[in-house]
């Protein structure tokens, strides 16, 4: 699915935080995104490498995504240099995400890999 650029603001000395609008509301199986999820990124113009690059959600704003966006080569860089309005390609969301847990929760900060900004989850209590 096609999304719009609705900005791209300076996050760090490195990197950005780039707010998409997609087409469509996303939710899966009508149930709306849990936390955990990640999708494939690529600009329409051709200056991101053909082959889509994984995102994780750093946050959603009123049906807006935003991607915490660390700038290390050509295709970080291509986000980083969008401007609002310019298509990009959304292909998501992908990955399990978090299961539905019970009110007795205690919150924890997930950070998969290097890349991927943390995630505010929630865990049972042991």
């Amino acid at each position: 699915m096609l999304c719009e650029v609705i900005s791209v603001e300076p996050s760090g000395s490195d990197g950005v935080l780039l707010r998409v609008r997609p087409a469509a509301p996303l939710t899966v199986e009508g149930a709306p995104l849990a936390p955990n999820r990640f999708f494939m990124l690529r600009r329409e113009d051709g200056l991101s490498p053909a082959i889509p690059r994984p995102f994780s959600i750093y946050r959603e704003i009123d049906g807006d995504l935003v991607f915490m966006i660390k700038v290390i080569g050509p295709g970080t860089r291509a986000f980083q240099l969008s401007r609002p309005g310019e298509q990009l390609r959304l292909i998501g969301p992908l990955g399990l995400g978090w299961p539905t847990l019970p009110s007795a929760t205690r919150r924890v900060c997930s950070w998969p890999a290097a890349s991927a900004p943390p995630r505010f989850s929630w865990r049972s209590s042991p």
